[in-house]
């Protein structure tokens, strides 16, 4: 169950790259990459209208591209290099998360004896590949995974599922998929379509 856990962790982050809560604030140095620029430019007007309480109601396309190259900006810029890539598929009403992780990288908590039979078991460049539904109404919204992978190998979704929301519940500020969960920055709905998102305020 432990290394489970550490799983859970980098499955979270098919979450947060939904931007269900999750997401990383934009850079305050603009990037030179026209895409990063654009979901930079989104997030902060989405964030200034959530803080000037703006009700009228937008809409905003958030394409494939667009986010990869967002999230592979981000990744590059944090200091730990546990996560060496991260790429979403969009689908319909559901999306896959392709994530690269180096746990030799990977800072392991616990005692000695844990961290000893992690590193056994996780070590060097492994990929986790979550499918995982997401659904949004009013201000509300819900993911499920419906399929997970290490390097292939099949992991049960219900236990996955179960991981992500224990998981969740122990970030700061805690945050459990699993369950309803308000969308950020006043969001009513977000819409997975083929290679695009459709979000609205």
């Amino acid at each position: 169950m432990v290394m489970l856990d550490y799983l859970g962790r980098f499955a979270l982050i098919a979450v947060a790259a939904s931007f269900l809560g999750q997401t990383p604030a934009p850079a305050t140095a603009k990037s030179p990459d026209p895409a990063v620029e654009r979901v930079e430019k989104m997030l902060e007007d989405l964030e200034a209208r959530e803080m000037a309480k703006n009700n009228e109601k937008r809409t905003y396309t958030l394409t494939e591209p667009d986010l990869n190259a967002y999230l592979a900006a981000k990744i590059a810029e944090r200091p730990r290099k546990d996560v060496e890539s991260l790429k979403v598929e969009m689908k319909e009403g559901f999306f896959t998360t392709h994530i690269l992780v180096d746990f030799d990288q990977v800072e392991i908590k616990g005692d000695s004896m844990t961290k000893t039979l992690v590193k056994a078991i996780l070590h060097g460049k492994q990929t986790i590949e979550v499918d995982g539904r997401l659904q949004t109404d009013n201000g509300k919204g819900t993911y499920q995974v419906e399929r997970a992978s290490l390097n292939g190998m099949p992991l049960p979704s219900a236990l996955v599922n179960s991981i992500l929301s224990s998981v969740g519940r122990r970030q700061d500020p805690p945050f459990d998929p699993i369950e309803p969960f308000d969308l950020p920055y006043a969001l009513k709905t977000v819409k997975v379509t083929p290679g695009k998102a459709v979000l609205e305020t």
